[in-house]
């Protein structure tokens, strides 16, 4: 029988470490570049990179658990003064005289915007039946004087002037409305009714 040449059966190195000595240099090689681009993400994805304007100042990402307590302290301080205001008003008579002629003022604003939501409602994709060239306020009388006119087509204009003016009479800073007359006009527009109302406004309360 014929021997295998000594170096056919010599033992072969098994294990981990003779893959180690071959993968050595490559993994070596990987390990800096993963560094490097762990690194440098790292670097370019940091919050304080991307400040935030809050009130015309650029706070970091960082900071802004701290911004926002300064901003909160701020609130309650501007809160607690506000209340500090408000108990003195008594013990200032110049600043409860103000409050009590605000008080007396009329709402004249609030019912003239009123009164134009209601004359809105009126108003449909063809017509627009109410007509409100005149107000005048009587500041004797503590009135306001509506003068108009309601025109419809189909000549209902003295029904859409009683709805009108019954909506006038639920408006809350009102006190009485007077009653038009219902005297209908024959226009090109349509059967037409003009009309003169009086508001007078509830007392303050």
């Amino acid at each position: 029988m014929t021997s295998l040449p000594e170096a056919a059966v010599a033992p072969t190195k098994a294990g981990f470490l003779p893959v180690l000595e071959r993968l050595g240099l490559p993994t070596f090689l990987f390990g800096i570049v993963f560094l490097l681009l762990t690194t440098g993400v790292t670097f370019l994805l940091t919050p304080d990179r991307f400040p935030v304007h809050v009130g015309g100042k650029v706070i970091r990402l960082a900071d802004l658990a701290a911004e926002e307590q300064r901003l909160q302290d701020e609130l309650d301080q501007l809160n607690q003064n506000r209340e500090e205001l408000v108990k003195s008003q008594d013990n200032a008579p110049i600043l409860s005289q103000v409050y009590a002629r605000r008080a007396e003022m009329l709402p004249i604003g609030t019912t003239l915007l009123s009164v134009e939501s209601l004359r809105s409602s009126f108003r449909t994709t063809t017509i627009d039946p109410i007509a409100i060239p005149g107000v005048t306020f009587d500041s004797v009388t503590r009135s306001l004087v509506l003068r108009g006119r309601v025109t419809d087509p189909t000549g209902g204009s003295n029904h859409i002037l009683a709805s009108f003016v019954d909506g006038l009479r639920t408006l809350t800073t009102v006190s009485t409305v007077s009653e038009p007359e219902y005297i209908q006009e024959q226009t090109p527009e349509g059967m037409s009714t003009p009309f003169t109302i009086t508001i007078r406004f509830a007392d303050a309360t």
